[in-house]
């Protein structure tokens, strides 16, 4: 099996919920992530949208806009990791914007690619290691990450 091969099949039956402001980047992920085999859980816009979803979801990881409608979302991560679940915060700004609390977690830069969106996903459910997504840098993390 080639690495292809194995980054697919290891996110077949992934539950991911999206947490994007921009509607198109929402729809972009969900087609990545179905096309590599997850499943996608629910999708939110706002911070209030994003608690609901995080507190009534099964899901294993988020995706995680850092500013939604031009509001932080620590509390959210915080939820999030809180449940035992992975993280992958997305930024069209800076990957240093993340709270220092969640540093460490992976960070897509806006734009990404397909790839990235697999790369990170890799990252913060499986541990694998660092991978680059535009000017970004991922870093690895896992389900038992304590932030």
């Amino acid at each position: 099996m080639n690495t292809d091969e194995q980054t697919t099949a290891s996110l077949t039956g992934l539950r991911v919920i999206i947490v994007e402001d921009e509607v198109l980047l929402a729809m972009c992920l969900r087609e990545a992530i179905e096309d590599e085999g997850g499943i996608v859980a629910g999708t939110a816009q706002t911070v209030d949208q994003a608690a609901t979803l995080v507190s009534t979801s099964e899901f294993d990881v988020a995706i995680l806009d850092l500013c939604l409608h031009g509001k932080p979302v620590g509390t959210i991560a915080a939820a999030i990791v809180g449940r035992g679940c992975a993280v992958i915060f997305s930024t069209g700004s800076n990957a240093s914007d993340v709270p220092v609390e969640f540093q460490g977690w992976p960070v897509l830069c806006k734009p990404y690619m397909e790839k990235d969106i697999v790369a990170a996903l890799g990252a913060a459910c499986f541990g694998r290691t660092r991978v680059l997504s535009g000017e970004c840098e991922l870093i690895s993390g896992s389900l038992t990450h304590a932030g």
